[in-house]
């Protein structure tokens, strides 16, 4: 399941997502080991371990804001790219989808459950 976080009459540029189960962090991190990159939470929190007030003062529901992804697009990114990337997320996001709750690799590689 994904859901959809971005406004409707946001930035079009900036597609913000949650992936119910999966903390943004680990989603995050699994990406980068796939040569995919995104962010977690919103750009003003980015580097804050908190969750992100701007997505709480948007309505996100507690729950979703561990979860909320973002991701940022330009004109000048290439479809063919871009297809090749979102088959990469969806194929993390499955495999992730698949372990049991808390069985998510920690920085470092170890699992903890």
């Amino acid at each position: 399941e994904c859901i959809v976080l971005s406004p409707e009459q946001g930035y079009p540029g900036i597609l913000c997502l949650a992936f119910p189960g999966i903390p943004a962090e680990v989603l995050v991190r699994s990406l980068s080991d796939r040569d995919v990159f995104l962010s977690a939470g919103s750009a003003c929190s980015s580097r804050r371990p908190k969750p992100s007030r701007v997505l709480a003062a948007m309505g996100i529901p507690a729950p979703r804001l561990a979860e909320a992804v973002r991701i940022s697009v330009t004109p000048s990114i290439d479809p063919a790219c871009a297809e090749p990337a979102a088959a990469i997320v969806l194929d993390v996001v499955r495999d992730l989808g698949r372990r049991p709750p808390g069985g998510y690799p920690r920085k470092g590689g170890k699992e903890h459950t």
